[in-house]
């Protein structure tokens, strides 16, 4: 069994964070739409979530 604490941080983390190609638009979500949200075009999202400490292990890594 998992603790509350523990299973929240694993639901957080199991969603990743990501990037349209066309506009930059960035959400968090298990795979990203067919359709950006922002753009209403169908575009290539890049998965931005931050897995390496330098980055702090939260949010996205503003470099890519």
């Amino acid at each position: 069994m998992v603790s509350g604490r523990l299973k929240e941080t694993y639901e957080v983390r199991k969603m990743g964070e990501w990037k349209c190609q066309k506009c930059g638009y960035t959400l968090q979500a298990d795979k990203p739409p067919e359709k950006c949200p922002a753009c209403k075009e169908k575009c290539d999202f890049v998965d931005v979530t931050c897995y390496i400490p330098d980055c702090g292990q939260t949010g996205g890594d503003k470099r890519l």
